[in-house]
């Protein structure tokens, strides 16, 4: 019996010598990533027609293009200059406008993540000063990259700062809020779930909020009922199954303000209730 060790092909050996990338092929690359976020299910603009369609509250909302040599850019922490930071002011110049109009604070995303949990260093922008603007936007840009690098944000997306009743804030300064969770598959919602379980929270502003969690933790009934039907709407129009996001503000309304596949959305097994199927009405 012959009990020595396959030994690999020249090919496989070959392959681990394997030239990098030319610049072109790895330029070639990235624009095909960029081409693919764009049209992206989960990009806030594949989903984000579909709620305003259907007409249920939601943030009042610019997004601004970003193209592929900004983004690089930013993410290489290069000094603004030449067209580059005639670039940094017209993003400024925008948001500016709208803050004029919606007011500062603001809060800034791509159109796959927030990378919320450095608050006041990412999705908090306080004015539109372009060097502020610029290192939230690395953050942001940083956080998706290093999540999902295969993705590049096709726009930044600016939107109002909704007023919230923060029970206490974690990760820093990120205030912890009443917000939930609906799954729901073309236009019937199947379960919901507290946005913060108790498991992620960390840095907390004081050592016991186990109560304030269970406070915000059970929508009321007709809180769930405004959830369940908004989410069916927008779902139904979409197609597929979703997670959608609310958040309540100060004054008790529910704001739709996030979207994403459901299967590729955090699911918490400890707090997800499901909601039952409507029943028919009996028969006369």
């Amino acid at each position: 019996m012959n009990n020595k060790p396959e030994l690999p092909s020249l090919s496989e050996l070959l392959s681990l010598f394997e030239p990098e990338p030319s610049t072109e092929v790895r330029s070639a690359r990235r624009a095909q990533m960029y081409q693919d976020s764009a049209v992206d299910q989960n990009a806030f603009s594949s989903w984000f027609p579909a709620v305003v369609a259907e007409n249920i509250r939601h943030p009042s909302t610019l997004t601004i293009p970003l193209d592929l040599a900004f983004q690089d850019k930013v993410l290489e922490e290069q000094h603004p200059e030449g067209e580059y930071l005639e670039q940094v002011k017209k993003l400024a110049d925008q948001i500016e406008a709208f803050g004029k109009q919606h007011g500062f604070p603001l809060f800034i995303k791509s159109s796959f993540t927030s990378a919320k949990h450095s608050w006041n260093t990412s999705c908090y922008l306080e004015n539109a000063n372009p060097t502020g603007l610029l290192d939230n936007l690395f953050e942001i840009l940083h956080f998706q990259a290093c999540c999902s690098p295969h993705r590049y944000t096709p726009e930044l997306v600016v939107r109002e700062m909704i007023p919230t009743d923060a029970k206490f804030w974690a990760f820093g300064n990120m205030p912890v809020t009443e917000e939930f969770r609906v799954f729901a598959r073309s236009g019937r919602a199947v379960g919901y779930q507290p946005y913060w379980p108790k498991t992620s929270i960390q840095d907390a502003s004081l050592d016991d909020y186990d109560d304030l969690l269970t406070s915000i933790a059970t929508p009321s009934a007709k809180d769930l009922a405004y959830m369940t039907e908004a989410s069916e709407r927008v779902t139904k129009r979409l197609g597929g199954y979703w997670s959608v996001d609310f958040l309540k503000d100060k004054d008790g309304r529910l704001w739709l303000i996030d979207m994403a596949e459901g299967d590729k959305s955090f699911k918490c097994e400890v707090g997800y209730k499901k909601i039952a199927p409507p029943q028919p009405d009996p028969e006369p």
